[in-house]
């Protein structure tokens, strides 16, 4: 047992952001990568792509987005403009400390928000599908040969997918 302390709690998100930075910079989509302390180092409206953890959500005064991001270098706000609708909606479905990446460009020293890029696994081919429609059924914990094996409700189980007990 280990008494936690908020050094640790900083260390677990930090992991976390390193981990999950790493799968977002092996994506096709994502390139060209910079730092939040080194964007002070481009040019006005050039293109960047940073990654990293969302520190807050709030809106401007005209209702845009607008997401505090930080990486492990630096702060910065970016904002997601309401006149984009379809990359609004996909922004307002992010929770804090969800960790994404930011495309857009960069203007004193505020990120205006052209993508969002979530770590997920890019769907890159047609999904392969049966011809025929099938079900599965995921069981877990039974306790077979424990006391707490419920014999009598397992049964009742049993007989409902042999269709011997309710109905199609």
């Amino acid at each position: 047992i280990k008494k936690w302390s908020p050094d640790d709690f900083v260390e677990h998100f930090n992991i976390r952001l390193r981990s999950i930075e790493k799968l977002l910079r092996k994506r096709p989509d994502v390139t060209g990568v910079v730092s939040i302390n080194r964007l002070g180092n481009k040019k006005e409206k050039e293109s960047i792509t940073i990654i990293g953890m969302v520190l807050s959500k709030d809106f401007t005064k005209n209702n845009n987005l607008i997401l505090a991001i930080e990486d492990s270098t630096g702060l910065i706000k970016v904002v997601v403009n309401k006149n984009k609708p379809q990359l609004f909606d996909e922004a307002m479905k992010i929770t804090l400390d969800e960790v994404i990446a930011i495309q857009g460009v960069s203007s004193n020293g505020v990120v205006f928000v052209n993508n969002i890029v979530w770590p997920d696994v890019p769907v890159t081919k047609e999904l392969k599908k049966c011809n025929e429609e099938v079900y599965a059924i995921f069981l877990s914990d039974l306790h077979i040969g424990s006391r707490y094996f419920l014999a009598e409700d397992f049964m009742k189980f049993i007989r409902w997918i042999n269709l011997e007990i309710g109905d199609e």
